[in-house]
């Protein structure tokens, strides 16, 4: 019988967004148990909020957190965890409006225990 042990792992994602940008899209394919998500927003020109969500390969959502402000750092720990399935899925950032100027781009880092 083999024993698996699970690790703790980061997921860097950077959302590119355009001046005119209000959602972008990244696909995951992680194994394991997200305990964390980090996510970094720009000083956009425009006054915007966001909103991130989960969803899993059929486009169920799993997860969202909305009213996230510009020019800040947001530090979000789901409870329970959220369960991330090897077969894939995607993590969406919309914001509420244009971001105006050059856009910017957003970071979401994702914390989990699992494999890679």
């Amino acid at each position: 019988m083999a024993i698996e042990f699970y690790q703790a792992y980061r997921k860097k994602l950077v959302l590119s967004f355009g001046a005119s940008d209000t959602e972008k899209s990244q696909e995951i394919y992680l194994d394991g148990l997200c305990h964390r998500l980090h996510v970094r927003l720009p000083n956009f020109s425009n006054a915007v909020t966001a909103t991130v969500a989960m969803a899993d390969n059929d486009n169920y959502a799993y997860f969202e957190q909305t009213g996230l402000a510009k020019n800040a750092n947001h530090n979000i720990a789901p409870d329970p965890p959220l369960l991330l399935l090897g077969e894939g899925g995607t993590v969406k950032m919309t914001l509420s409006g244009v971001p105006g100027g050059t856009g910017g781009e957003v970071v979401v880092a994702l914390y989990y225990w699992g494999r890679p």
